[in-house]
């Protein structure tokens, strides 16, 4: 699951055991479905359009994009709110406790003035308003945390063994009044039409893990997997697709009835299930090892949205690293071994499985692929490459001198934010 979901949580007040919630989530629907250097390709050096220091910080999170605002935290235990047009502070709003995770916003807005909400290392929850500041903050238990939006609630799951309860819980995202409590620990969520699924994981078992689908409001579970087929889940409104144990199945993301169900030929690729998981665009897209099993050499398969057939299987000659897909196509970040390090390929493929373009990006790990515009970014994590997604022609780099940089973007720039320095920036597209 990726670091951009939004999620879910439990009931009022009081406490339950995990191993009584664990026994509990029974099926409520109809389903079972129980720092390297760059060898470039071209392009030119961009320089950033304005950039906004922390001065008080060594170290600043991942950045979150909502109503033309830069959302960052930092290592000065506060949280930032940055004009996106030209770098101003909006809002600077201290907390307990480092803020080293992405702050969770609401998706597609929709909020006249959004409230956004950050774990920080002092265990607590945080509520800010972008115009009025702090409005709510609840107490926890541990400096590490999910913290994702699902609707009208901010779903909060501690993570650690030290942790005094990993009750996954949601509270309205308003003003913090808990909605729902569950006595397991989320390990990931994606959001859907008035549900959030989380991927619940057995404390007693390691090995046991399912995805409970909540309501978003009262935390009623609407349906289950079975955790003796796990599998990874990726979520389009009202569709929810489950991948794994030789299958492939599309629910109805409300009550969990099945819609449509066929065999995988072979095993998920590296990123499903670690990075990411079913993609959706004019199709839904995995990541799957060769069928010769060789997991060197991993495929991209497309599947129909509707009744679940194979459209087709393109070779990426090289592992996947990173996806990212849109009514046009799937764009995938490959990698392979080269040396002492690794050569990323950015590679565009169209509806009908034809490649349209392969453009050779550099050393480096993929971090995270996004289509901004016309644009494909590649977030090699210490830096940043903007392609045509037309002609796969590399249009501009972004390779500073530190450790860490990580993005998010909208039609008119990227905003990157160096992770070993407290400083966040904007790129112009």
């Amino acid at each position: 699951m990726g670091d951009d979901s939004e999620d879910a949580d439990g009931s009022a007040g009081t406490r339950v055991s995990r191993r009584d919630v664990l026994g509990a989530l029974s099926v409520v629907g109809t389903a079972s479905v129980a720092g390297c250097g760059s060898l470039l390709s071209g392009g030119s050096t961009v320089e950033p359009s304005w950039e906004y220091d922390i001065e008080e910080a060594w170290a600043a999170g991942p950045p979150a994009l909502v109503d033309g605002r830069v959302v960052v935290g930092a290592q000065d235990k506060a949280l930032h709110a940055v004009d996106a047009g030209g770098g101003d502070r909006r809002l600077r709003v201290e907390t307990g406790g480092w803020i080293h995770g992405r702050p969770a916003v609401p998706a597609g807005g929709g909020e006249s003035t959004p409230i956004v909400h950050a774990h920080s290392a002092d265990g607590d929850l945080y509520g800010v308003h972008l115009d009025d500041g702090a409005v709510w903050h609840v107490e926890g238990n541990h400096p590490d945390a999910l913290t994702a939006r699902a609707g009208g609630a901010v779903v909060h799951s501690p993570d650690g063994e030290e942790a005094t309860s990993t009750d996954t819980v949601a509270y309205r995202a308003s003003d913090g009044e808990e909605l729902w409590r569950h006595g397991a620990s989320a390990h990931g969520v994606e959001r859907g039409a008035g549900r959030a699924v989380i991927e619940v994981h057995d404390p007693t078992d390691v090995e046991r893990h399912f995805h409970a689908a909540l309501d978003t409001t009262d935390g009623t579970v609407a349906w289950q997997t079975d955790s003796d087929n796990p599998a990874v889940v990726g979520i389009d409104d009202d569709l929810t697709v489950l991948a794994g144990s030789g299958r492939l199945r599309g629910v109805d993301t409300g009550d969990g009835r099945q819609r449509w169900r066929g065999p995988l030929d072979s095993h998920l690729g590296f990123g499903m299930g670690y990075r990411f998981g079913p993609l959706f665009g004019a199709h839904v897209y995995l990541a799957l090892e060769a069928l010769d099993g060789d997991n060197d050499r991993e495929r991209v398969a497309a599947f129909d949205r509707e009744s679940g057939d194979r459209r087709w299987s393109e070779s990426i000659d090289g592992s996947i690293r990173a996806m990212t897909a849109d009514d046009h196509g799937v764009y995938v970040a490959r990698y392979e071994p080269k040396g002492d390090g690794s050569v990323i390929r950015a590679i565009a493929l169209d509806n009908d499985g034809d490649r349209r373009w392969a453009t050779n990006i550099g050393q480096g790990a993929a971090d995270r692929l996004l289509v901004a515009g016309r644009t494909v970014l590649v977030n090699l994590g210490h830096a940043v490459h903007a392609v045509d997604i037309e002609s796969g022609d590399e249009r501009w780099r972004y390779a500073p001198d530190t450790r860490e940089v990580r993005i998010a973007a909208d039609h008119d720039a990227v905003y990157a934010s160096h992770t070993h320095e407290g400083r966040v920036l904007a790129l112009a597209l």
